[in-house]
C-alpha cells in the first residue's frame, strides 16, 4: 500500500514535447506552403494535390 501512496503523491512526469499547433493553425500552415511549393513552380499543371502532401510532409517536420 506504500507503494501505491508515494505513486500518487508524486508529480506529474513532464514531457519535453511541443504541443502540435491547432488543427486549423496547422492547416493554414499546410496551405500557405502548398501556395508556395506551386507558385515556384509556376502554377503549371494540375498538381494540387502534390503541392498539399509535400506541405503537409514540411510541415509535420517542421513542427516535430
Amino acid at each position: 500500500m506504500a507503494k501505491a501512496q508515494a505513486k500518487k503523491d508524486s508529480p506529474p512526469e513532464k514531457r519535453n514535447e511541443i504541443a502540435p499547433p491547432f488543427t486549423s493553425e496547422r492547416h493554414r500552415l499546410i496551405e500557405e506552403a502548398a501556395y508556395y511549393l506551386a507558385e515556384k513552380r509556376g502554377f503549371e499543371g494540375e498538381h494540387e494535390l502534390d503541392d498539399w502532401l509535400e506541405a503537409e510532409q514540411i510541415i509535420n517536420q517542421t513542427v516535430q
